[in-house]
């Protein structure tokens, strides 16, 4: 299979860090919620019981190989940085706009 390139993976707490660094904003607490208020909130909601089956996505490592296409293809991934960076720019010139 080929997979687009992915950079090195980090975890949704270091994520949310790196968007308010790079937006210059401080870092907004961040908790999980256990899987198993998941499991207890989908008996009464279909979306809860949906996300509970995805749990085991953010209980451990979901790693993403993209070394074979970036080698079949000649590509590489971006710079978290850099496309973090990219991006708070743009939502800024569409905040702008909206304004």
């Amino acid at each position: 299979f080929l997979h687009a390139p992915t950079a090195a993976p980090v975890t949704q707490r270091r994520l949310v860090e790196l968007v308010a660094e790079v937006g210059g904003v401080p870092a907004p607490r961040t908790s999980a919620i256990p899987p198993w208020v998941l499991r207890a909130s989908g008996v009464v909601s279909r979306e809860m019981r949906e996300l509970a089956e995805t749990s085991y996505m953010f209980t451990a490592p979901f790693v993403l190989d993209s070394s074979a296409s970036e080698a079949r293809l000649g590509l590489s991934p971006t710079p978290l940085a850099e496309g973090l960076a990219r991006t708070v720019a743009w939502w800024r010139t569409q905040e702008r706009s909206a304004a």
